[in-house]
């Protein structure tokens, strides 16, 4: 017999149980346990006062960053199913998957974000959430592998970390 009856409550189970322990390591940064639940109840939060409801879909179009399981995570606290889609999509194999899922959200690299403008309104995407993979990183210590990265903001969209203060302390229905 499973001792969870899903992957959010196993990983719940963990963040109560191991709080201060590391989750994810990006770069030099360690997000631990609490954090991850902390920055995903955020999120979660924020996508249900955005409208988001029980089955609705939510794309994650990132690389491998730690916007990607906080997304996954909110997602699945906020009862909506989790789309992950592979940063090299071009702009037809993207649009064939928002609408074959029928995404009503998306969060996006902000250098991503110029294919997500240009097929959002062949899709059902109501709200399209940025960020950037220097997000979770000391300004003054990037790694040599981002430096050419630079912030964009995005017109239409909504910043991811500025959605996550918005939700800071709260909890999910």
């Amino acid at each position: 017999t499973p001792a969870f009856r899903n992957a959010t409550e196993m990983f719940l189970a963990s963040a109560r149980r191991n709080g201060a322990a590391p989750a994810v390591h990006y770069f030099d940064r360690t997000l631990t346990f609490g954090e991850l639940d902390e920055l995903s109840t955020a999120l979660a939060y924020a996508l249900q006062r955005r409208g988001l409801k029980r089955g609705d879909r939510v794309a994650a179009y990132l690389q491998n960053v730690p916007q990607f399981p906080i997304t996954m995570l909110a997602t699945w606290k906020a009862g909506g199913i989790f789309v992950p889609l592979s940063p090299m999509l071009k702009e037809r194999e993207l649009r064939y998957h928002l609408v074959d899922a029928g995404a009503r959200f998306i969060v996006s690299l902000e250098s991503l974000y110029p294919a997500v403008d240009r097929v959002r309104s062949d899709t059902s995407l109501d709200h399209v959430i940025t960020t950037s993979e220097l997000e979770f990183l000391d300004p003054g210590d990037i790694p040599s592998l981002l430096r050419a990265s630079a912030r964009t903001p995005c017109r239409e969209a909504i910043d991811f970390m500025a959605i996550i203060r918005e939700g800071a302390g709260t909890s999910v229905e």
